[in-house]
């Protein structure tokens, strides 16, 4: 269809404010909504156009398909085989966009619109709308195979995920395909024909090799960014930490990768926040983990931490930690984006819903996946179970309260340990402590390898 919108009519004043009356509702008029994109959907348009009902809404996709209510085809030139539902619903609940072009409800809901009517089939899943609050990260990930409901959007390097590509790429018989596989190999054969003074420093080189090659080879399989480890053993150093990051981060500049996208993670102890401090005012982008206490987050907000990891222990508060981090930044309109770690279940997602990113672990995204969104009579959004997912939206930060003591950021080592509590200061050395088993372990698996690869080379 070519026909085009009339120009606004001047509101009357019997109507609300910003609406107008038209002439008609019907297929005729979903049909000109349909064809002109700048029409009442946008939000920057004129004010007194009338926003769409959602039985127009759906006559539209009707019309974009072919398809009537009936199953039959629309014939050329028109056809009102949807008015009489666009009848039975002229009362329906109004649909606005908003500037990102996203259908959304009385109560800001997202709607998503589906090709014909909304059924139980082809409604969206509880993953597909927590997505639409929060950015969803598989807790594990085989980079061979990325699920087509679990691809992540985001990566982190750490000393674990390097041993188990370091298990792949010596077990594996197989012709080297993945370009994750083939940066370690790159890694292994440029570190073995360099020269030094001990196998220690052999083994810390082949770890920013391998961070150096593989950074790329991410950012070019995730939208977002790519967080990578900083060595644990440097934990109690700043000095150490920002001198391990600074040499990293000049090696990834003469790569060419867009740094906006990397992020460097570091412990989140005193000396880390310190580190964070000094390379953010560098314009260094920093990750801090783990928070186990809103002592460390609110410290993390006065060093200007691009990002921080809130990890959902049961004995620190689980859930509700997360939920107070998120609420407290808002309220001080903080740019610190939160990563919620340690879900381990559907309520944990649901609970945190609206948290900047939920790393969720496969067997729970399979589950979300599994069940659809039903809408209700009222065309609100409710899960399988028949509640609606909780958020964390404006009206609950701003009714969350926090004491002056608790949004005041510690100025001393002591300070910040004397806030936090036993259990919080517990889990942080146990984080700890295990990051460091593990760089002690990669430490000798790479020793093996690069013996094994230097006799080669020598042979």
């Amino acid at each position: 269809p070519t026909r085009t919108r009339p120009p606004p009519a001047a509101p009357s004043a019997a109507a609300p404010r910003g609406r107008a009356l038209r002439p008609r509702r019907g297929a005729n008029a979903a049909c000109s909504a349909a064809t002109n994109a700048t029409g009442p959907t946008d939000i920057d348009g004129h004010a007194g156009y009338e926003y769409p009902s959602e039985s127009e809404h759906l006559a539209n996709a009707r019309l974009r398909t072919g398809v009537t209510s009936t199953g039959g085809r629309r014939r050329r030139g028109g056809g009102r085989g949807g008015d009489a539902d666009d009848d039975r619903a002229a009362n329906a609940v109004d649909l606005v966009a908003d500037r990102e072009g996203l259908r959304r409800r009385f109560d800001d809901d997202v709607y998503l619109c589906v090709d014909g009517l909304p059924s139980p089939a082809n409604m969206p899943s509880e993953l597909q709308t927590i997505g639409c609050y929060s950015e969803l990260l598989p807790g594990t990930v085989d980079v061979a195979t990325f699920n087509s409901f679990a691809r992540p959007k985001a990566a982190i390097l750490c000393a674990s995920f390097l041993r188990e590509l370091l298990c792949v790429t010596s077990c594996s018989k197989t012709a080297r395909v993945s370009s994750v596989e083939l940066a370690v190999e790159d890694a292994l054969d440029a570190v073995a024909t360099m020269s030094f003074e001990s196998m220690a420093q052999r083994v810390a080189a082949f770890t920013d090799e391998c961070y150096v090659r593989l950074t790329p080879a991410f950012l070019a399989m995730v939208p977002g960014r790519v967080s990578i480890e900083v060595d644990s053993r440097h934990a109690d150093d700043a000095v150490q930490t920002v001198e391990k990051v600074v040499a990293l981060h000049q090696r990834l500049k003469e790569t060419h990768v867009p740094m906006d996208r990397v992020l460097f993670r570091i412990f989140a102890n005193w000396e880390g926040i310190e580190a964070v401090q000094c390379l953010e005012e560098m314009g260094i982008r920093c990750h801090l983990t783990p928070v186990h206490s809103l002592a460390q987050a609110v410290a993390a907000h006065a060093a200007n931490a691009s990002a921080m990891s809130v990890f959902a222990h049961p004995s620190n508060g689980g859930t509700e930690l997360a939920r107070r981090v998120c609420c407290f930044l808002r309220q001080q309109h903080s740019a610190t984006k939160v990563i919620a770690q340690g879900l381990r279940s559907r309520e944990d997602v649901l609970a945190l819903s609206g948290c900047d990113y939920l790393i969720v672990p496969p067997h729970v995204m399979r589950e979300m996946n599994d069940h659809p969104t039903a809408v209700d009579e009222e065309g609100l959004k409710r899960l399988h179970d028949g509640q609606r997912p909780v958020r964390i939206d404006e009206e609950m930060v701003d009714a969350e309260q926090f004491t002056d003591a608790e949004m005041r950021p510690a100025e001393s080592k002591g300070e910040l340990a004397g806030a936090m509590s036993d259990v919080g200061r517990g889990l942080l050395s146990t984080y700890l402590e295990f990051h460091r088993t593990n760089s002690a372990a990669l430490e000798c698996d790479v020793e093996v390898l690069l013996t094994q690869r230097m006799e080669a080379v020598q042979f």
